[in-house]
């Protein structure tokens, strides 16, 4: 059987052990070998590049890495753009009537039915990583030239602003309207998708628009906009996102969602005005970034283990913490995602609501109609709920209701910003929750941060120092000589950053009996983290030095994206 084979081959190569191959058959449910494979790529077990190594012998289709040696940049431009990223594959070569096409798993055979029928030729599989793939598309389709190529055939006359500093509605509209404009957002929106940017900035300067993306939590530089188009695509993104574009003085919240292959995106879009003019920032959600099991979140070993009992305890309140932009909210997706069945009532009330998930009944925060957090959540008890997520505690009203709802038979989520687990509790008391009734309450928090991998393309083994590394981790060890680390070089895939990703890095705290004590006596959060370290909990310094040791990411990396504190 098909399926026995993909087993012989993953143990062949020594990738895996029967006990992780029935691990990923588990969660794939049976829905087949490539979705096997990919199984174990989510839970970790193999790379990307090891899926695509034996997928190709499983399927018996050659293994193509694609470079600027084997690819015509000719046979690209033969079909349509769409095609390609909705497919996912890409045309690298043609000799006499056949054309070589590099597939990414999960591959869709009935894709080359298409490709004959669209170019005329007969097509030979060959396949491919998916990132190798989309770095090819990207070459070969950059948004970014045509987005200069387009800037330079613009003719759009400078608005010329009123004495009332309001501009020519006429003119404006005309001005947004106009294919050039129209098709300089679809680019700048495009290039973003294409290259895994989170954010889009638009940001005025003295003499041009800025454009930047966030990749993997960092800004990039994309390209300069002349200011004389500045106002004409500002506007045509405010009346995407449903904005009054006459509006400038006022900060505007807005939403666009757009679909780009097989793949939908919500975008919501905020206006501010600085100094120089109206700045826009876009953030980029995807649907399928949204939901990601608890294993692909980096969650692993003791923390994996203790957070699957927390959600499954019928009552109490568990949150997740970290600054803005560290994930928290994906993290609750995928805990809702797990927990999610047709015997729970779900609620959520969120601000604002990124995913919808199906079977869960979410609500949005609406201040203009008065529905805040705290107000949201009321209403939400007199909906029978099992569980309750709530977006985020910002108050003390919020605070003291969620903790009320989970001490009276409810499972209550919800995030808080606070820099490591024991704070949370702290954080609680000093929004006016008793420390009795916090006790009673509170069953687990997860502190989280995201920090970058290294890019698996350029990734290169060094030494360091044994006793340094551990010193600069504040990790006690007797240890002496050089230990094996990693790094990117930078490569064409990494846009030679050397990183290319994000995985969290966790600090899991069960609230036991010893801790519930200490809540109740008023003990201070450094005394609760010593006694959760004592039990077990492994602490954001030392999730994130595993993290270095197993080479996922750089000390540098960590450093950057984790306050490291010594205990």
């Amino acid at each position: 059987m098909a399926r026995a084979r993909v087993a012989e081959i993953l143990q062949r190569k020594k990738l895996i052990s029967h006990e992780q191959y029935e691990q990923a058959r588990r969660q794939a449910r049976g829905a087949g070998d490539q979705a096997i494979v990919h199984s174990l790529v989510e839970l970790g077990l193999i790379s990307h590049e090891d899926m695509v190594d034996v997928l190709a012998e499983q399927l018996a289709v050659p293994r193509i890495e694609l470079s600027d040696d084997n690819v015509d940049p000719q046979v690209s431009h033969l079909l349509p753009e769409d095609l390609l990223r909705r497919h996912n594959v890409f045309p690298f070569s043609i000799e006499n009537d056949t054309i070589s096409l590099a597939l990414a798993p999960p591959v869709d055979m009935s894709v080359i039915d298409e490709v004959e029928l669209t170019t005329g030729y007969n097509v030979e599989p060959f396949l491919a990583a998916e990132n190798e793939i989309r770095l090819a598309l990207n070459q070969h389709f950059n948004p970014q030239h045509r987005t200069r190529q387009t800037i330079i055939d613009m003719h759009v006359e400078e608005q010329i602003p009123l004495e009332t500093g309001e501009l020519i509605i006429d003119d404006m509209l005309a001005a947004v309207e106009s294919p050039p404009v129209v098709r300089l957002v679809v680019d700048i929106i495009d290039g973003a998708i294409n290259e895994r940017a989170s954010d889009i900035h638009l940001e005025p300067q003295e003499n041009a628009l800025r454009v930047r993306y966030r990749i993997d939590g960092v800004l990039h530089d994309v390209m300069q906009i002349p200011s004389h188009v500045e106002a004409s695509v500002i506007s045509r993104i405010k009346i995407l996102s449903n904005m009054n574009i006459t509006e400038k003085r006022v900060p505007q919240d807005g939403h666009i969602t757009i679909k780009k292959g097989s793949r939908e995106y919500d975008i919501r879009a905020a206006t501010y005005l600085t100094i120089n003019g109206e700045k826009v920032v876009m953030r980029i959600l995807s649907k399928e970034n949204m939901l990601i099991s608890l294993e692909g979140l980096g969650l692993e070993g003791r923390d994996l283990t203790v957070i699957k009992d927390l959600i499954e305890r019928p009552n109490g309140m568990i949150l997740v913490t970290g600054p803005t932009g560290c994930g928290e909210t994906t993290t609750l997706y995928s805990i809702l995602s797990r927990i999610n069945n047709q015997t729970e009532n779900i609620v959520t009330i969120e601000d604002p609501v990124e995913y919808k998930l199906p079977g869960i009944n979410q609500s949005q925060v609406n201040q203009g109609a008065g529905i805040t957090f705290a107000t949201g959540l009321r209403s939400i008890l007199r909906q029978d709920p099992n569980i309750i997520m709530v977006g985020e505690i910002r108050d003390s009203e919020t605070a003291r209701i969620a903790n009320q709802a989970s001490i009276t038979g409810h499972l209550v989520f919800s995030t808080l910003h606070t820099s490591n687990a024991s704070n949370a509790i702290t954080r609680l008391v000093e929004m006016g929750v008793q420390d009795y009734l916090l006790a009673a309450s509170l069953i687990g928090v997860v502190a989280q941060r995201l920090i970058r991998k290294i890019c698996p393309y350029c990734k290169e083994p060094y030494k360091v120092d044994v006793r340094t590394l551990f010193r600069d981790f504040g990790v006690k060890s007797e240890k002496r000589g050089k230990a094996t680390l990693f790094r990117g070089r930078g490569c064409k895939f990494c846009s030679f950053t050397g990183y290319y990703g994000r995985i969290g890095v966790f600090e899991v705290m069960r609230v036991t009996e010893t801790i519930q004590e200490m809540v109740f006596e008023g003990r201070g959060a450094g005394d609760i983290r010593q006694a959760a370290i004592k039990e077990g909990m492994s602490t954001l310094r030392h999730a994130s030095f595993r993290k270095v040791v197993e080479g996922i990411t750089t000390f540098e990396e960590v450093r950057k994206a984790v306050f490291i504190s010594i205990d």
